[in-house]
């Protein structure tokens, strides 16, 4: 089997240096994945609360860094620009996208 070196560095270099919203942590079985997405400043939905989206079925916020501190969301949880979220989703990432009002 060939291994090309060069390849498998440009590959994490890519995974660290990702600068999008949405990245995937973690791929978990069963399609299933865990997601960080990271809030944009001045973040349309600031101020809105979880219960007042319609995210995706098989979506689920796992918790929000808010400048350092680990919030467990609730339906009246409200996002926050710079919030930081762990997502675990099943293949719904560009519906969850959509719910949240984050470009690609």
């Amino acid at each position: 089997i060939v291994i090309s070196a060069t390849y498998n560095i440009i590959q994490l270099l890519e995974h660290e240096v990702d600068l999008s919203s949405v990245k995937e942590l973690i791929p978990l079985n069963g399609g299933a994945s865990l997601l960080e997405i990271t809030l944009p400043q001045n973040y349309k939905l600031d101020g809105t609360s979880l219960m007042a989206l319609t995210l995706p079925a098989d979506c689920n916020i796992v918790c929000i860094n808010r400048n350092g501190q680990t919030i467990i969301p609730r339906g009246k949880t409200t996002l926050k620009s710079g919030d930081i979220m762990l997502v675990v989703t099943l293949g719904q990432e560009k519906e969850l996208r959509k719910a949240l009002k984050i470009k690609e």
